[in-house]
């Protein structure tokens, strides 16, 4: 171990550091001391404005902390449920506002000698006391150099070598204790004055001897130089969620989310670091159990994801090449444990309503503004001047109208059920899942349904050989909104510019066919029969399956084999009939496509781990990898109808 002279003593890296730890807190505390003298003033020179009118004193105070930049200490138990507290002050002193709000309560302040606004009943004495212990880890040894400190103050100290503290605190105050690596913990003195306390180790710091997937293996965190962020499976299961990329969504820095449209099922557009390329794709690769290039994910069920990597830099591409240079997203499918034989389901459902409403004019407002506008259009062009829309008696008939909004959204419901087995013994194990996705859309006829089929199976023979094997099967049907139309307005924008005189159905009963009073509005169709007439189907199916075969054959020496096929289909049907606005102008169409993508992939890698005497390590991995792709698309499409269907 090598050793550092400093003033002439001999420290080891350990004791060293330790000197310069207690250094910095011993720096900190000095300076803290230096501002506590005006701690105590503060509160009383600082001037506040307050308006108040008949809030509770709850309210008061949190409102009074807010302005004046300080914390009060109290009880919310003193507090009077039914005082209501109605005040008007400007640039008053802080502590003269807050004896207004304490008026009739019964309740009064009193400053602590550490600057501390203590609330508290009238009568009552608050006192400054005196408070020992000890600050241990999880082990019983003790921890020196752990910051204690009272809450909303600058007041505070420092363990010593055997753990040891003792601070001055008023009673029914608060102790913070914090130390680098361990959790931060918080303490009610109430009228202890003897205080043990028991730091845990921050988990996010243990997290360093974590194994994450780094692409043809795997790496302690600790070791990585690399940018690379990891999704556990106890993280992944705390919210429920639709499609795998939400599993990224606000947990990894540098990833950017974008959806091209609200429909049920649509793929989520993902950027690692923004976008790398003008003329070329962006998306990253994503690699699923070993399977690179498998597309969008959102044929992939988020219940059995086990851990998802992200690789950020230049190590996506030293692994994976070109492919690799917008970043590369690694998922781990879960396992079966070996002697833990389990059942598991789970089941949510819910419902879904649109956000916000936008505030549009109702039939009467709409009328009289085409009559005010057309109004001012004819005194502007005398020689084009147009008769007005509407009559004063129509405008005041036409009442609230048609809301259109509330006639193409709706509540929607959306259910999901998982049932999965897993289990094995130390030589195989197997993993089982079912999975039922079923969404409706908040736009009428529209949603999404998705069937899923997993299987993973592991198996060893003797000490030597592994063997895996990984598959999945899906299903899935999206319906959506069809009537987008060349001048880039669907459904969704047509109802934001429908007239609100316009009535959903006609006398007959039929839906009504398009705007109305031509010219002065925009000439467009009935969003709701668009939205109920037309259909848009996407159906997809997709099968995944990859196998693999491990071989060790000098301890440290390893030769793996993969063989992967991924097929897909797509098939996608839409029908506009004629009896739309949108579907007449070509008396009605029909489309239909159909494409089929198939790719399979075989990687052969030799890779060579050892650590010498704990402290040295070679990882080293050499291969070759073989992958074809093929697509196949046709598509047909109809239209000028004899019959409407």
């Amino acid at each position: 171990m090598k050793k550092k002279i400093l003033h002439d003593k001999v420290f080891s890296a350990p004791h060293y550091r330790k000197f310069l730890l207690m250094f910095n807190w011993t720096f900190v505390l000095s300076f803290l001391l230096c501002i506590e003298v005006s701690a105590n003033s503060y509160s009383q020179n600082v001037k506040v404005s307050l308006d108040l009118k008949d809030v509770n004193l709850k309210k008061a105070i949190y409102l009074l902390e807010q302005k004046g930049k300080t914390r009060f200490l109290y009880s919310e138990q003193l507090l009077p449920q039914n005082a209501k507290i109605t005040l008007n002050v400007k640039d008053q002193p802080l502590l003269e506002i807050l004896n207004k709000v304490l008026e009739n309560t019964g309740l009064y302040y009193q400053v602590s000698d550490a600057g501390l606004v203590m609330i508290t009943l009238k009568g009552s004495i608050i006192k400054n006391i005196t408070v020992k212990g000890t600050v241990v880890d999880d082990k019983g040894q003790p921890l020196s150099g752990v910051g204690v400190r009272v809450q909303g103050t600058t007041t505070g100290t420092v363990t010593n070598g055997a753990g040891e503290y003792q601070i001055s605190a008023p009673e029914g105050a608060s102790l913070v204790f914090s130390y680098i690596g361990f959790l931060s913990q918080t303490v009610e003195v109430g009228a202890r004055t003897q205080i043990n306390i028991t730091l845990k180790v921050d988990e996010a710091g243990q997290k360093l001897n974590e194994v994450v997937v780094i692409g043809y293996g795997t790496q302690r965190k600790g070791d990585l130089t690399g940018s690379i962020a990891s999704i556990s499976a106890k993280d992944l299961d705390k919210t429920p969620i639709i499609g795998a990329d939400q599993m990224l969504q606000g947990r990894i820095s540098g990833l950017q989310f974008t959806q091209s449209d609200g429909q049920p099922g649509s793929p989520t557009s993902v950027r690692i670091r923004g976008t790398n390329s003008i003329n070329s794709g962006n998306e990253p690769l994503y690699v699923v159990d070993g399977f690179a290039g498998v597309g969008n994910l959102s044929s992939i069920n988020p219940n059995d994801i086990q851990a998802i990597e992200v690789l950020k830099d230049a190590s996506a591409t030293a692994i994976y090449g070109s492919r690799g240079a917008n970043g590369v997203i690694l998922i781990t499918t879960k396992k079966g444990k070996a002697g833990q034989d389990a059942i598991n389901f789970d089941a949510y459902a819910g419902v879904q309503q649109i956000a916000k409403k936008l505030s549009l004019m109702n039939a009467s407002q709409f009328g009289q503004y085409l009559d005010d506008y057309y109004t001012q259009y004819n005194a502007a062009n005398p020689n084009t001047a147009l008769a007005l829309p509407y009559t004063q008696t129509q405008i005041n008939g036409f009442g609230t109208g048609t809301d259109w909004q509330n006639a193409l959204y709706r509540t929607a419901p959306i259910q999901n059920y998982q049932l999965s087995f897993n289990g094995g013994t130390p030589k195989a194990r197997y993993y089982l899942s079912f999975n039922h996705l079923d969404q409706d859309g908040i736009m009428l006829n529209t949603g999404f349904r998705r069937e899923l089929v997993r299987l993973n199976l592991d198996r060893n023979i003797g000490d030597k050989i592994k063997m895996g094997f990984s598959s999945q099967i899906s299903y899935s049907k999206q319906a959506v909104d069809p009537t987008i139309t060349g001048v880039g307005y669907g459904a969704a924008g047509v109802a934001l510019s429908m007239s609100p005189i316009v009535p959903l159905r006609d006398a007959t009963g039929a839906y009504t066919f398009q705007n109305d009073p031509l010219p002065y509005v925009g000439t467009f169709g009935n969003p709701v029969a668009a939205a109920v007439d037309a259909n848009d189907n996407i159906t997809n199916s997709r099968a995944l399956i990859n196998a693999f075969g491990e071989y060790e054959f000098i301890k440290g020496f390893k030769f793996k084999s993969s063989f992967g096929i991924d097929y897909g289909t797509a098939i996608e049907k839409s029908y506009l009939p004629s009896t739309i606005y949108i579907g007449q102008a070509t008396g009605g169409a029909a489309y239909s496509s159909t494409a089929t993508s198939y790719s399979w992939l075989n990687e052969n890698t030799l890779s060579f781990n050892k650590e010498f005497n704990k402290i040295h390590a070679i990882d080293a991995v050499v291969g070759f990898s073989l992958q074809q792709f093929k697509t196949s698309a046709y598509s047909a499409g109809a239209q000028n109808f004899f019959t409407i269907i």
